[in-house]
């Protein structure tokens, strides 16, 4: 698909290109070699989505990619195989939304996932997820998360559909 919506260097040459709805794209730019990855009804460890909406790239190297209607993936580019994180409504230590926007990691590196139902904090030594979800006065979800940025200090900066915010991470 020529629709992108995310681009992402790895620290070795190879770019992480992410589609709407062409899935995740590999190029390295040392060959000149692309790799694509699409959802496969049949592979569970497959990519959730073909609507990629962000793919980032954690300090350790791990390509993060985020989807429309399918979480969150984690590439393993040795195997390769995606790690799937999404929602489950019998686990409140799941992701808050299928629907993700943006991520970033922070000093400690945790993931922090911006959806569109709240915020959402990975912890990889643990791999489980903390849900920052507000709700207004009549249960409605209030925070849909456009951009999330780690501001040197240990704050984030989050861009809301209601508005900018800080979140004290102390």
């Amino acid at each position: 698909s020529n629709n992108i919506k995310s681009i992402c260097e790895d620290g070795q040459g190879v770019l992480g290109v992410g589609t709407w709805p062409g899935g995740l794209n590999s190029f390295d730019t040392r060959t000149g070699k692309f790799t694509q990855y699409h959802h496969h009804e049949q592979d569970s460890h497959s990519l959730s989505s073909d609507w990629v909406l962000c793919v980032y790239r954690e300090r350790s190297g791990t390509l993060w990619i985020s989807t429309f209607l399918g979480g969150v993936n984690k590439l393993d580019r040795t195997k390769p195989l995606f790690t799937h994180y999404s929602p489950d409504d019998r686990n409140s230590r799941s992701l808050s939304s299928n629907e993700v926007v943006s991520m970033v990691e922070d000093a400690d590196r945790a993931i922090w996932i911006g959806t569109m139902d709240g915020l959402n904090k990975f912890d990889p030594k643990t791999e489980s997820i903390h849900r920052y979800v507000p709700h207004d006065r009549n249960g409605n979800t209030t925070l849909f998360i456009n951009t999330i940025c780690s501001g040197r200090l240990g704050s984030l900066w989050i861009n809301a559909a209601r508005g900018a915010a800080t979140l004290d991470r102390s």
